[in-house]
């Protein structure tokens, strides 16, 4: 993250998770067949599960994965 921060963007100006499924979903098409969630520390913005699960769904995703710096909340230490 730089010294001065990240500017603030306004909720409606980010992908929505069905968003992000939607562009996994094109990207299958083009041969992609893994994808890695980053971002956020720890992982754990409101949602996340749902997104996962979205991304698991799409036919033709092989793996999904997660790099994090290893620190989850208990609330998702059981798993997706």
């Amino acid at each position: 993250m730089p010294p001065e921060g990240v500017p603030f963007k306004p909720h409606e100006d980010i992908l929505s998770y069905e968003d992000m499924a939607f562009f996994v979903g094109a990207a299958v098409e083009l041969g992609i067949s893994k994808v890695r969630i980053t971002g956020g520390e720890p992982p754990c913005p409101q949602g996340i599960r749902r997104l996962v699960r979205m991304i698991r769904g799409i036919p033709g995703i092989l793996m999904s994965l997660s790099t994090t710096n290893g620190v989850l909340p208990p609330p998702l230490r059981r798993g997706v």
